[in-house]
């Protein structure tokens, strides 16, 4: 008796229904009580980040906790995230990430968006430079200088206007000539959340 022989279909490739990594922040965050936080350079949070690792970056910056000191770095890498993750659902989950760290960490206090604002100065400054292992992108920095500028940063800090003469004489002058268009002298009007009516 003449044995057949199975027809074997052919293995697809397992990557395409991978689920994407990075996203798994249920895990992340049950792993947080039995792990020490990594000290990473700025180049390699943003590469995490660039990645859409947020697993990896939670692990490593540690946010929601009592002190608040991880709080604004981890605002600062999920911004690169929800800018640059490399599927919609790592942005996606970048972007939630940070609307539950805006309501539930130290950045909820942030009234006067100085911290936040900080974040967003920075990134446009390391955007139009290429720093802190970002690339170099004159749209992205524009658009972070922008959302500084709405939290009415640097003013809301002692010697704002000294801050941005620096910045600007420090840049190179394509990166300088995206930067003095932002802060181009109009101040916007201070956010008022009218905590003060009663």
């Amino acid at each position: 008796m003449a044995t057949t022989k199975k027809a074997t279909k052919p293995k697809q490739a397992s990557a395409s229904k991978a689920k994407p990594k990075g996203t798994d922040l249920d895990r992340a965050f049950a792993k947080l009580g039995k792990a020490k936080s990594k000290t990473l350079t700025s180049a390699q949070l943003a590469a995490l980040a660039l990645k859409g690792d947020l697993e990896a970056l939670v692990l490593a910056i540690q946010p929601f906790k009592e002190d608040g000191d991880s709080d604004d770095e981890m605002y600062k890498w999920l911004e690169v995230a929800a800018s640059h993750g490399p599927t919609a659902k790592h942005r996606k989950a970048a972007e939630s990430l940070s609307a539950d760290l805006l309501e539930c960490s130290s950045l909820r206090y942030d009234d006067d968006q100085l911290t936040t604002g900080g974040v967003h100065f920075e990134l446009g400054v390391a955007y139009l430079t290429g720093a802190e292992g970002l690339p170099r992108d004159l749209t992205r920095g524009a658009e972070q200088l922008a959302m500084a500028k709405e939290r009415y940063y640097p003013w809301s800090i002692q010697g704002g206007d000294k801050l941005l003469k620096q910045t600007s004489k420090a840049l190179p002058a394509d990166a300088r000539a995206v930067f003095d268009r932002i802060y181009d002298g109009s101040k916007p009007e201070p956010s008022d959340d009218g905590d003060d009516d009663y």
